[in-house]
């Protein structure tokens, strides 16, 4: 290249079920791929955000440059709009109905007022997480490791620190 060239660059769109398994993360670049529902679970699959009807980014290609390793995570909110995907609510809605099982009635109230916060990455995300860490404490091991499951997925890196290390 010469000095002065630019290399092109773009964000790809992507295509993911209702519950964020990625089905393709480069739909206008590898369209064979592309699937109206999930091999996971069988949930239709979207590429547009509800709220705003923007595309959902995926894979970042830069022209010239291969990526090797790269593993697409979809995100929980809309960069348009602001608002939670499908998979971001229906985490926080199961991690929810799953502490009602669980929690007494104290403990539920704590729990369902700081979960949505796991998923953000904000300085109360850091109190929220400090918070369900003693919900955790008191419930035992057996709800923090069944619940963990749930929301791996979905919280954010500082709140997945927080609660597991």
């Amino acid at each position: 290249m010469e000095r002065g060239d630019t290399f092109m660059s773009t964000f790809d769109v992507a295509q993911v079920c209702l519950n964020g398994h990625p089905a393709n993360d480069s739909m206008r670049r590898l369209p064979q791929f592309n699937k109206n529902f999930c091999s996971k679970c069988g949930e239709r699959t979207t590429r547009t955000c509800s709220s705003c009807n923007n595309p959902i980014p995926g894979q970042y290609h830069v022209e010239g440059v291969v990526s090797v390793g790269f593993r697409y995570h979809p995100p929980a909110y809309c960069q348009s709009c602001g608002s939670a995907f499908p998979w971001t609510t229906r985490g926080i809605q199961a991690a929810i109905e799953f502490a009602k099982l669980e929690l007494d009635e104290a403990d539920k109230e704590v729990f369902e007022q700081n979960v949505g916060e796991l998923v953000k990455d904000s300085p109360q995300t850091k109190v929220a997480a400090a918070r369900i860490r003693k919900v955790f404490a008191k419930s035992g091991s057996a709800f923090g490791d069944s619940i963990r499951e749930i929301l791996v997925d979905i919280a954010s890196e500082s709140a997945k620190k927080m609660l597991w290390g």
